[in-house]
């Protein structure tokens, strides 16, 4: 007769399961499986020393490269010769880029001050600093490819900084046609035609008059004077007031043998000026951002100089909205009111201005 083990006995285990797949065998606890809890815990105790050290590693490594960037910074003459304020504004923003060299934001704003001040040979290295940290900044990659331009770079390397903006904001329709201009300038017409049809695609109709008039004069230099018309008409359609906009038509028409029309036209452009924009908002809230009061005073006072004070006044008023505290600005409106004989509205304005002053404002 089979005898029963005694109580006291440990019983015997049960033989494992071996039908069963290896990742679906019950874990037991204790003897071996302890052992299986600590090779565990032992790995992943490592493995997370080795992401560590090459996480740390490669931080240092960009550490070092951040402090091996220049921060560009004008020729002691040429800083001398700036205004106090936009001195200032240029120390100020550099001094934000060496206190954090990993900063996008900090080295887009240092680009964005020289930008303003027109400096773009200073601004596009900083810009390019802060698209390699900010590298899907769509906006960041637009300012930069208009300072390599303005900056007279290479062509080639102009039209790629704008492809990249293309990529990263296809619908930003001032990337389309400075790419457009920028090639007609060195003869890629072809190019430029392509890139100016995609300008008036995706700008609104009310302010495509600069890319139809662009679009017109490179179909023009490409022998397709009916083309040419058709886009420089459209353009009129939208603004008649712009000078080159008629004399690219004049031409047009001119090849087509419409020499009376063209003739009107000639004579339509020599009453106008060029005036048209690119309606660039991206770049007009860089200049409101980062430009500084004495540039905003000579530009005011430019518009009255050309016999403007309307257009001057309504320059005053949006920086004023741009920049509420700066008493200057208060008290370039008050004159413009007072030269106007308005001084009901100058009055306001002055004391305006005086009350910022003596709160300590300074611009």
């Amino acid at each position: 007769m089979t005898r029963t083990r005694a109580s006291g006995n440990k019983p015997a285990r049960p033989p494992a399961d071996s039908s069963l797949p290896p990742g679906e065998r019950t874990f037991e606890i204790g003897g071996r499986t302890g052992v299986g809890i600590a090779l565990l815990i032992a790995l992943t105790v490592c493995g997370t020393i080795a992401w560590w050290l090459v996480r740390s590693g490669a931080g240092a490594r960009m550490q070092a490269q951040l402090m091996e960037w220049p921060v560009p910074a004008p020729e002691p003459a040429q800083a001398a010769a700036m205004e106090p304020d936009v001195q200032a504004a240029i120390t100020a923003a550099r001094a934000a880029v060496e206190a954090n060299r990993g900063s996008g934001d900090a080295w887009r704003r240092l680009g964005m001050v020289y930008d303003a001040h027109s400096l773009w040979p200073l601004a596009a290295p900083s810009y390019a600093r802060a698209l390699s940290l900010m590298p899907n900044d769509g906006r960041t990659a637009y300012y930069y490819a208009v300072a390599t331009e303005l900056a007279d770079a290479p062509i080639d390397d102009v039209a790629a900084a704008f492809a990249r903006v293309i990529e990263l904001a296809p619908a930003y329709g001032p990337a389309h046609l400075r790419l457009g201009d920028a090639l007609m300038r060195v003869g890629r017409n072809i190019e430029a035609r392509d890139a100016l049809i995609r300008a008036v695609d995706v700008y609104p109709p009310a302010s495509s008059a600069r890319a139809r008039r662009s679009l017109g004069l490179v179909l023009l230099a490409l022998g397709d004077a009916e083309g040419a018309v058709a886009s420089l008409q459209a353009a009129i359609r939208i603004r008649a007031d712009d000078s080159s906009t008629w004399k690219g038509l004049a031409q047009a028409l001119n090849q087509l043998g419409r020499g009376q029309e063209a003739r009107q036209a000639v004579e339509r452009a020599a009453r106008l000026s060029d005036t048209l924009p690119y309606f660039d908002d991206w770049r007009l809230t860089m200049l409101e951002e980062a430009v500084s009061r004495s540039l905003v005073e000579k530009r005011i006072i430019g518009k009255v100089q050309m016999g403007k004070p309307d257009d001057a006044l309504a320059d005053a008023l949006r920086w004023e909205v741009r920049h509420p505290d700066w008493p200057s600005i208060k008290r370039m409106i008050g004159n413009l009111h007072r030269s106007a004989g308005r001084e009901d509205l100058a009055r306001p304005y002055f004391e305006a201005a005086t009350a910022l002053t003596e709160q300590g404002k300074t611009q």
